[in-house]
């Protein structure tokens, strides 16, 4: 007698390691959007504090360091607002380098992928964040360095009365910083406000809107296309 076949006549889909890291990304994000609001209020207000302590620490690049650096008794990723604001040099880079998530390339199609996501052709440049507050606008690279200090137009982003606003106010956003062709088709900035900021399109991650983010011409050199979950 032949065995009984005992497969199941139904097999569950397997789930990619980068479909994993996303659902958990996600469940991150709900866990802690409670205190987003209170998270962007510190970022601004610690900009400028930490901006001297982050480069007076540094290390010169030609010398070992004498000893190494401790590791805090919390993980980094779990420290509150309260204890990420004592932290100086090397720790203060390294946290504001945990600010910024790292994009990963798309090896698999995401479930979902029509109703959840955008998608935007990314701008060739300098992954950064810019903060802006208490009269001075601050970018710092992915990996936490000051990138660029200016004047601005954001809230609170210089020191005239048109945009300084009152002292609480602050401004923070997720750009790529790309420095302009020399062909001049782009009118260079003013000399006060010495960087301009401009939106990109983004689509529905949809047929027409893939096809869009591909085919349509921007005025910047594109890198690719860069996919947000809603």
């Amino acid at each position: 007698m032949a065995p009984h076949d005992l497969r199941r006549p139904f097999k569950r889909p397997a789930i990619s390691d980068q479909q994993r890291r996303r659902e958990q990304a996600l469940l991150r994000q709900a866990q802690h959007r409670a205190d987003a609001q209170n998270h962007a209020r510190f970022l601004a207000s610690s900009m400028l504090d930490l901006q001297e302590q982050a480069e007076a620490h540094q290390s010169p690049p030609a010398e070992p360091p004498l000893e190494p650096e401790a590791e805090p008794e919390t993980a980094p990723g779990e420290l509150d607002v309260l204890q990420a604001s004592k932290l100086r040099g090397s720790e203060a880079r390294k946290w504001f380098a945990r600010q910024l998530m790292l994009p990963e390339w798309m090896i698999d199609v995401p479930p979902r992928l029509e109703e959840d996501w955008y998608v935007f052709p990314r701008p060739e440049g300098k992954r950064c964040f810019v903060v802006s507050s208490n009269g001075t606008t601050i970018s710092r690279c992915r990996n936490g360095s000051v990138l660029h200090k200016f004047p601005s137009n954001l809230p609170c982003g210089a020191r005239t009365r048109d945009v300084s606003g009152p002292s609480h106010s602050y401004c923070i956003l997720d750009c790529i910083f790309h420095e302009l062709a020399e062909t001049g088709a782009c009118d260079p900035p003013s000399t006060y406000h010495k960087y301009r900021f401009s939106s990109i399109p983004i689509y529905d991650c949809n047929q027409t809107g893939l096809h869009a983010a591909y085919a349509t011409a921007v005025p910047y050199v594109k890198d690719g296309l860069l996919f947000y979950n809603k």
